[in-house]
């Protein structure tokens, strides 16, 4: 028994790294339809994505960051000012909470239909998402992964 399951866990590894070596496969021809075939146009396009992913993530993080804080401002005021207790301050942000919930549950079903049918498929296969899957897809594709890194970095400082 414990032989069959080393094969099986053996059989499942090789099977794994089959399938990420496809994905970075796809990737590169993916990137090499648009023009991108040499590792410096590859670090142009993982730069310009990271830039772009770089912008996004800090501006998001200071809109929730400012919400929080201007939120957080007002319910004190008001309770300060005793415009509001604070069982009534706790009962509408358990309010909001739930509305928001509801709202994102709505924006899932617009994106991905019902939640009987699945979502569209990918244009290309991608690798699942595991440290070990990710670096080897890096490992095939640097360029592509280091103009990420720089580009995200840089876009996330130059960002306000």
């Amino acid at each position: 028994p414990m032989r069959s399951v080393v094969a099986l866990v053996v059989l499942v590894a090789a099977a794994m790294c089959k399938e990420e070596e496809q994905a970075a496969a796809a990737v590169r021809e993916r990137l090499a339809s648009i023009g991108a075939d040499t590792i410096i146009k590859r670090a142009a396009v993982g730069g310009g994505a990271g830039l772009v992913a770089g912008f996004v993530a800090k501006g998001i993080q200071s809109f929730v960051l400012n919400t929080c804080l201007i939120g957080s401002a007002a319910a004190v005021g008001a309770v300060c000012l005793e415009w509001t207790t604070p069982e009534e301050l706790e009962a509408k942000a358990e309010n909001t909470i739930d509305t928001v919930g509801t709202y994102l549950g709505m924006v899932r079903k617009m994106i991905f239909g019902e939640e009987s049918s699945p979502p569209p498929p990918p244009p290309f296969k991608a690798p699942t998402l595991s440290k070990m899957s990710i670096s080897k897809v890096a490992k095939a594709l640097p360029g592509l992964a280091g103009g990420f890194a720089v580009g995200s970095l840089l876009g996330y400082q130059i960002a306000r």
